[in-house]
C-alpha cells in the first residue's frame, strides 16, 4: 500500500512519527494518483464515486478514514 499511497507523514496522518514502531521508509514522495491506477489500460475502471470511496477507505489517518457505516451508505455502493 505504501508504494501506491506514498510514505505516511505528519501531513496526512498527524502523530504518525510518534507511533512506537514508526520508521520512515523510502517510498515515492509523489505516488501515482488512484485515478491513474484505475485507467482503462488495466481493464478495470472506477467512476469518480469509486475513486472517492477507495481514497477514503485507504486514508492513513484512522480518524480521517471513512467508517464502515458511512462506506455502506456511499453513493458508489448505491450505484452498483
Amino acid at each position: 500500500m505504501f508504494k501506491t499511497l506514498g510514505t505516511p507523514n505528519e501531513r496526512c496522518w498527524p502523530g504518525v512519527t510518534n507511533l512506537r514502531y514508526f520508521r520512515a521508509l523510502s517510498f515515492p514522495k509523489h505516488p501515482p494518483a488512484l485515478r491513474a491506477l484505475f485507467a482503462t489500460t488495466g481493464g478495470v475502471t472506477l467512476s469518480a464515486d469509486g475513486i472517492d470511496l477507495l481514497s477514503r477507505l485507504l486514508a492513513y489517518d484512522p480518524a480521517a478514514r471513512i467508517s464502515a457505516a458511512d462506506a455502506l451508505r456511499h453513493p458508489w455502493l448505491a450505484a452498483t
